[in-house]
């Protein structure tokens, strides 16, 4: 086996073995722009990590979202952030202005 693709939502337990015999690991991730900041601050952890698909690539709104340090994205690498946190701020209400016709995004201070 030369490298593994599990679906980092759904997988677990399997960076330790895959170190173990010395495989790479390329993640399928299909999740939203929040999500994919969270699997960046998880892989940087795992020695093995190879890639990661993403699929939020064309979302407008991907870098307004962002704190800390910007662009997210740089010469197609993305950064993780030392910063406490997955690198966003105040995420409900700036996706209030985001929400389609009919929907509401309901905030609690």
């Amino acid at each position: 086996m030369d490298v593994i693709t599990p679906d980092l939502a759904k997988a677990g337990g399997i960076a330790d073995l895959a170190d173990a015999h010395y495989v790479p690991m390329a993640l399928h991730n299909v999740s939203s722009p929040l999500g994919m900041m969270a699997a960046c601050h998880l892989l940087a952890a795992i020695p093995n990590f190879l890639v990661l698909e993403f699929h939020g690539w064309e979302i407008p709104w991907w870098e307004e979202m962002r704190t800390g340090d910007k662009p997210f994205v740089r010469d197609g690498w993305m950064e993780v952030s030392e910063s406490l946190g997955v690198g966003w701020s105040s995420m409900m209400r700036r996706l209030r202005g985001r929400c389609g016709k009919g929907m509401s995004i309901s905030i609690e201070d």
